[in-house]
């Protein structure tokens, strides 16, 4: 049965650098947040309200899943940063959608300690996409955003990227989806 691996947590935390290493071990399609936000900030007004970027993106996002469910056989890998339940209406649009298209979605919530996701905020690599690069900024939004909800799903792991390196977070996450009976 083909999977929705939905992956989330807060900016910098390793969602798409660990979406990388499965798509790769899977096959699967990686189909991330920023692609969508790049598109909204690229075709909306530059004072657009972040909550009307936000909005906007996550229409593209799941009109973008509705499609490659219907003409991809690949599984699909996606990120978003949860904020809870303002984000819950979002997250039953994914479920409905995976359960029209026979879709097995597994969320996976990326988590850890402040300092851990301080220190990475500042590579090199979170430039490529416009992603919140310094940790002025990052400190910002986490005093801003609440990013420690869980979302309430039968197929659901939280992991700790503070204390596991990438590949050996992808590792545990392809154990659990080949393991899982569903």
């Amino acid at each position: 049965m083909k999977k929705l691996i939905f992956l989330y947590g807060p900016p910098a935390v390793g969602k798409l650098t660990i979406s990388r290493l499965l798509a790769e071990k899977m096959g699967a399609t990686l189909f991330h947040n920023h692609l969508t936000y790049d598109l909204a900030m690229a075709v909306l007004p530059p004072d657009s309200a972040f909550s009307t970027l936000r909005r906007f993106a996550c229409q593209l996002r799941l009109y973008a899943i509705t499609l490659l469910f219907a003409e991809d056989e690949r599984d699909l890998i996606t990120t978003f940063c949860y904020e809870g339940s303002k984000d819950d209406g979002y997250i039953e649009a994914i479920k409905t959608l995976c359960a029209e298209h026979g879709v097995t979605p597994f969320f996976v919530q990326l988590c850890s300690d402040e300092a851990h996701l301080l220190n990475r905020v500042e590579n090199a690599d979170r430039h490529q996409f416009g992603k919140v690069n310094t940790q002025e900024k990052l400190k910002e939004i986490l005093r801003n955003y609440d990013y420690t909800d869980t979302i309430d799903a039968t197929h659901h792991r939280s992991l700790h990227t503070s204390a596991l390196a990438p590949h050996e977070a992808a590792e545990q996450l392809l154990d659990w989806f080949y393991s899982s009976s569903y």
